[in-house]
C-alpha cells in the first residue's frame, strides 16, 4: 500500500447537518493521493452514521469513534486521528469547514517547492452562509515584520486548525500532541508549541481555499460558560511561556512579542466573556513576566488598565452577543469568537 502523501485528520461531534459539506469539499479534490481520517467523538445524534456512510463510500475516507476509556474532546480525537495517520503532510481540519477543489493539488505544489521548511501557513477566511461570501479577509504575511514563528507569536499571523500544514517527521519530533481535556485554546497551545520546536516556517502565497464556517451554535456554546473561558485562556498562555522558557526560546524580543500578543488577545476576551478575575490575573503575570525590553512598563499599565475597565469593555460585547442574530451582530461577533 502506497503511503498518502496528505493526511487530513477531522474531529467530529454532533454534526451530521454539516460534515458531509466538509467531506464532499475533500472528495471533490483535484490531487487524489490523500487520505482522511474522521473521528467521532461520540456524538449523540447520527454524525457516526453519516461517517461511516462516507467511509464505505471510499476508501480514502477512514470512519474512527473515540474509545469510551479516553478522554473526551476535539484534541483526543485529532491525536487519535495522528496515531492513525500516514501522509507525509498533516493538516487538521474541523467538521465545518469547506476547502476549494484545487487547494490540495496547489499544497503539495507549493510544500515541494519549499521542501526545506518544517510547516506552512495558507491564508484562510471565514464564512457565515456560503464560502463564495466571506465575512473576512486573511491576514497576510508581511516579511518586514519579522520571522514567521515571531508573527504567530505576536498574533500578526493568525493561525488554527485548518491553516497550518505540518511535515510527518515535525509532528514526530512532538513531546506532547494534542493536549487532551483542554476545553479552549486548543489551536495555539498545539500550534505554538509545536512551531517552536521546528526549524522555521513559511508561508504559503495562495488565494484563501480554507473557509472557516461561523455560525451562532458555536457562539452560543462559547457564551455559555464565559465565567471559565478568560480564566482558562489565561493559563494556557502562562502555560505556553513557560514552554517557550523552558525550551530556550524567550529572548527580550520573544517576550515582549509574546506578551504583547497575549494582550491583543485578551482585549477580544473581555469584549466577548467580560471576566474581570481572568484580566486580573493577566496583569499579575505581566507584572511578574515584562521584564528585560523598554515599553515593559506601559505594557504592564494597559494589563492593569484592561483589568480595571474590563466592565466597560465587555459592555458592547454583551450586547453584540445578545443582538448576535442581527445582520451587523452576527458579522462583528462572528469575527470575534474564533
Amino acid at each position: 500500500m502506497n503511503t498518502p502523501r496528505i493526511s487530513i485528520i477531522v474531529p467530529v461531534y454532533n454534526r451530521e447537518s454539516l460534515v458531509g459539506e466538509t467531506l464532499d469539499s475533500i472528495l471533490a479534490q483535484t490531487f487524489p493521493d490523500w487520505e482522511c481520517l474522521v473521528v467521532d467523538d461520540r456524538s449523540t445524534d447520527d454524525s457516526y452514521e453519516v461517517i461511516k456512510n462516507y467511509a464505505a463510500r471510499d476508501p480514502r475516507i477512514k470512519a474512527f469513534r473515540r474509545p469510551e476509556e479516553r478522554v473526551k474532546g476535539a484534541p483526543t480525537c485529532r491525536n487519535i486521528g495522528w496515531e492513525n495517520s500516514n501522509g507525509d503532510i498533516v493538516t487538521f481540519f474541523d467538521s465545518d469547514d469547506v476547502i476549494d477543489p484545487a487547494y490540495f493539488t496547489t499544497l503539495v505544489k507549493l510544500m515541494d517547492e519549499h521542501s526545506e521548511y518544517e510547516y506552512g501557513v495558507v491564508p484562510c477566511d471565514k464564512f457565515l452562509v456560503s464560502p463564495d461570501k466571506p465575512v473576512s479577509k486573511p491576514r497576510q504575511f508581511d516579511p518586514t515584520r519579522g520571522s514567521m514563528f515571531e508573527q504567530i507569536i505576536s498574533g500578526t499571523v493568525r493561525v488554527c486548525s485548518p491553516n497550518m500544514i505540518w511535515r510527518r517527521s515535525l509532528l514526530e519530533r512532538n513531546e506532547m500532541m494534542w493536549r487532551e481535556g483542554l476545553r479552549k485554546g486548543q489551536d495555539p497551545d498545539f500550534d505554538i508549541r509545536t512551531v517552536a520546536i521546528a526549524t522555521d516556517g513559511i508561508w504559503l502565497d495562495m488565494p484563501p481555499m480554507v473557509h472557516i464556517r461561523l455560525h451562532n451554535e458555536q457562539m452560543a456554546r462559547s457564551a455559555a460558560f464565559s465565567k471559565e473561558i478568560g480564566e482558562i485562556l489565561i493559563n494556557n498562555y502562562i502555560v505556553l511561556f513557560d514552554f517557550l522558557n523552558a525550551k530556550g526560546k524567550m529572548t527580550d524580543k520573544i517576550r515582549e512579542l509574546y506578551l504583547k500578543g497575549v494582550l491583543k488577545r485578551n482585549m477580544r476576551f473581555a469584549a466577548i466573556y467580560g471576566n474581570a478575575n481572568a484580566s486580573r490575573r493577566l496583569y499579575e503575570f505581566f507584572h511578574k513576566e515584562s521584564v528585560g525590553f523598554s515599553g515593559a512598563g506601559f505594557l504592564q499599565w494597559k494589563a492593569w488598565l484592561l483589568w480595571k475597565a474590563n466592565f466597560f469593555i465587555h459592555w458592547p460585547g454583551s450586547i453584540l452577543f445578545k443582538y448576535r442574530n442581527s445582520k451587523l451582530g452576527r458579522k462583528i461577533t462572528s469575527a470575534l469568537v474564533k
